[in-house]
């Protein structure tokens, strides 16, 4: 007898729009229902009140909401709220449909954060033009999203293969070098070099490592809760900027890159973690002059200069560090503080994976403090650290300072009447507790896209009428450009007939404000609109951040001890190189540095075959390499090669069993094999602690029109806690989890795979004298009339 142990897939089922409609009068509720469910590509629901609505959203997730105001048990104010809680439903639009005319009751409605306020009674025409044009905008965003997110993680991706393999190649090729050499190293000049490379590879993959579990710390609030419980007065901070500027000497002699420091001349306490603010400091001169070696390497110069300091007020102490380095555009200067991210990586050889300065933003937050960097046409950058000054009446509780923890919107004006942009810009330094508004001009929408080039607005006010290009060619032109396609739109105009407001609603503007205009009305739609916009920018940014915890998620304390290992080791025979006279001496000590470097690289394997899935380019690699495979050969005889040194070791014997009729699978054999390779791995383990002396792969055609690779061993089968770790692993949907320690990571390399090719793995657990099987399950294909294997082995078609 035997037993399924298997995770269930789901079907992808075509999209369409689905509305929800709230509406407590069921004539009305009932004729907009059937108008918009005549609209081919729409599913239409309708409740009577926003507690229904509520209730519904638990087995429906709406493209739009279309909801009444007035209505029992919940009106619509407190519907949008409860919606807005929602983290899936944050970026979905909603229509306010009303009774409430007046000029207070449209703009309270105006700026509660839904996309649109319609009175009634109102044109039914006009309402699905609305709801179609929401849709559509809908749409394109996510689209525009879903983009994004693929481009960030294809870098994310391209900056992990860098930041490990690179170091990787270090380790094991000087180790490979090392190897090879033995006998030709007594005199100890290729021993020095080839130690050093292994060093330098080892280095630099600790530092990667330890910088992203110290990201980890960040996040997960572990430094926050060092603050909280070990925090006291810090004084000596110009020796810890000395300490950060000794540790990257080697860099400043290489690149003749010159340090000015100037220190602090009088006492300042802060309150903080000493080793904190010491890792805050390294991580800020280190960026300053990793980007200055850039200009450097062209200039055969460069000079940083660091300069400590207190604010006139005495409440602050100030860290300026100023850099002749690469710089950066302004439009990036919230971005650079990012994890991954790095500005013009294509264009330069940059190191590192972004976390430095993620890890200074952290260090700053849990300091009560702030940090900006500043780069003014690209040419270096100014970083100013803030960190508040400690009374003795503070008693170690420091407030943040409102003034520095405003957010910055960049708002672009477009109007051709001077006298009116100079009203609009003169708005632009409105005192508001949340922003601080940032603004660039033009006359026409001509003037405004070449502005776009070089700026990148959180908000654009723009003119209908004007000459060259008017306000609704430059819409159709900023809608155009994906990075624009989320930023609000408002049109200011003296056109107020009622289809004019139309046109520039179906053009894509949020708001459509008349001419003359209330000054504080439209600041106030301006904050809305900023509120709405930076929302949806949140939203966006968590489906990033849960990527890039998930990324975070695969890097535990465990990817250290090789790394030491093999660093240790390797200094030792550094130092004791005088006494080995002979190669067997030789062969003796590399033992250790051998096995450390198999790991090292078995576990980058692993950590990036993990990335390749989360980030997608697993799936991608299968949609453009796959093909019709009809012999399976190759991957098994690859599969067994892998191991063949644990076969031999461990007297195990390889079993291979094909008959799939001629029946075939659609198989990428890079990633197929990766996870076939790894299956294996798995069982001959299983098999080594067993006891057992086989190792068996039977690939067959199943009785479902599937194509199956079953792989187990003939000793003693799983204990329950094995399958239990194995059941959970594949049954899990809280993104993936590296642990060196035990199968987990393999279970999920395979299943990921697999699961890419269509198809789904799973243990079939043995009873009585049957063993437990490893299967995996692939949609088959039938083969073509004319195939004949022969002896060509992996056959593609």
């Amino acid at each position: 007898m035997e037993s399924v142990v298997q995770t269930s897939t789901e079907p992808n089922e075509p999209h369409q729009h689905t509305i929800l409609i709230v509406e407590d009068d069921p004539s009305l509720r009932d004729g907009i229902h059937d108008l918009l469910d005549f609209v081919d590509g729409t599913i239409v629901h309708s409740v009577s009140n926003g507690l229904e609505a509520v209730e519904l959203l638990s087995e429906v997730t709406p493209d739009l909401f279309i909801s009444d105001i007035m209505m029992p048990h919940m009106n619509g104010f407190q519907l949008l709220a409860e919606v807005r809680k929602i983290p899936k439903f944050v970026r979905i639009p909603f229509i306010f449909l009303s009774a409430r005319g007046s000029k207070e009751e449209v703009f309270k409605g105006r700026t509660s954060g839904a996309e649109l306020y319609i009175t009634k009674p109102f044109d039914i025409n006009v309402l699905v033009d609305m709801a179609m044009t929401q849709l559509q905008r809908a749409s394109e965003r996510k689209l525009a999203n879903q983009e994004d997110i693929s481009s960030l993680k294809r870098t994310v991706l391209q900056i992990l293969n860098h930041e490990f393999r690179t170091p990787l190649t270090y380790v094991t090729a000087y180790y490979d070098m090392l190897a090879d050499s033995i006998d030709s190293s007594k005199d100890g000049r290729n021993m020095d070099e080839y130690l050093k490379g292994i060093l330098s590879g080892c280095e630099r993959l600790i530092d990667l490592v330890e910088d992203l579990i110290m990201v980890m710390d960040v996040r997960g609030g572990k430094l926050a809760q060092v603050y909280e419980t070990s925090a006291s007065r810090v004084t000596n901070f110009n020796e810890l900027i000395e300490s950060a500027i000794q540790t990257d000497e080697a860099t400043l002699e290489k690149y003749n890159i010159e340090v000015a420091f100037s220190p602090l001349d009088q006492e300042c306490v802060v309150w903080g973690v000493e080793e904190q603010i010491k890792v805050l400091f390294r991580h800020l001169i280190e960026n300053a002059i990793k980007f200055t070696t850039y200009t450097a390497m062209l200039k055969k110069s460069g000079r940083v200069t660091v300069d400590l300091q207190i604010t006139e007020d005495n409440k602050f102490l100030e860290l300026v560090i100023t850099d002749t380095g690469i710089g950066f555009p302004e439009e990036v200067s919230q971005k650079i503080l990012e994890l991954f991210y790095q500005h013009n990586r294509q264009h330069y050889e940059q190191q590192g994976s972004g976390a430095g300065l993620t890890i200074a933003e952290g260090i700053t937050d849990i300091h009560h403090g702030s940090l900006s960097l500043k780069s003014i046409d690209e040419d270096g950058c100014t970083t100013t650290l803030s960190l508040p000054i400690h009374t003795e009446a503070d008693a170690g509780d420091q407030s943040v300072n409102p003034l520095l923890k405003k957010r910055i919107a960049n708002i672009l004006l477009v109007e051709d009447d001077e006298v009116l942009l100079e009203g609009l810009e003169a708005l632009m330094h409105d005192d508001h507790p949340n922003y601080m508004l940032q603004y660039r001009s033009a006359n026409n929408g001509e003037e405004a896209l070449e502005v776009l080039k070089s700026f990148t607005p959180d908000l654009i006010i723009s003119d209908l009428v004007m000459p060259v290009m008017d306000g609704l060619e430059l819409i159709q032109k900023v809608r155009q450009q994906n990075s624009l396609l989320h930023v609000p739109f408002i049109i200011v105009s003296g056109r107020n007939r009622a289809e004019d407001i139309l046109l520039g609603r179906r053009a894509g503007a949020e708001e459509y404000i008349t001419k003359p205009y209330d000054a504080d009305e439209l600041m106030l739609l301006v904050y809305a609109q900023l509120d709405r916009y930076f929302e949806h920018l949140g939203a966006a940014d968590k489906d990033f951040d849960k990527f890039k915890q998930n990324i975070l998620n695969m890097l535990q304390p465990e990817f250290l001890a090789p790394l030491g290992s093999v660093s240790e080791k390797s200094n030792m025979l550094a130092k004791k190189q005088e006494t080995i006279t002979t190669a067997d001496d030789l062969r003796l000590a590399l033992g250790d540095i051998q096995s450390g470097s198999e790991m090292i690289s078995s576990l980058v394997e692993d950590f990036m075959s993990l990335a390749e899935i989360e980030t997608g380019e697993a799936n991608k690699a299968f949609d453009s390499r796959a093909n019709n495979c009809f012999d399976f050969s190759y991957l098994v005889s690859d599969a067994f090669k892998a191991h063949q040194a644990a076969f031999d070791h461990n007297q195990i014997e390889a079993t291979k069993i094909l008959a799939t009729n001629g029946y075939g699978a659609q198989i990428e054999h890079t990633n197929m094999q990766k996870a076939l390779i790894r299956l294996v791995g798995i069982v001959t383990s299983l098999c080594i602690e067993a006891r057992g002396s086989r190792v068996a792969i039977e690939v067959t055609r199943g009785i479902t029109k599937n194509i199956t690779i079953s792989v187990w061993h003939n000793g003693a089968n799983m204990d329950a806690k094995e399958k239990e770790n194995f059941a959970e692993v594949l049954q899990s949907n809280e993104g993936i989890e590296f642990n060196p320690m035990d199968f987990s990571s393999h279970y999920r390399i395979v299943n990921g795979f697999v699961k890419i090719h269509g198809g789904t793995f799973f243990l079939i657990e043995g009873m009585d004298d049957s063993f437990d099987k490893f299967v995996i399950s692939l949609p088959e294909i039938e083969p073509p009339a004319n195939l004949s294997l022969g002896n060509s082995g992996f056959k593609l078609q």
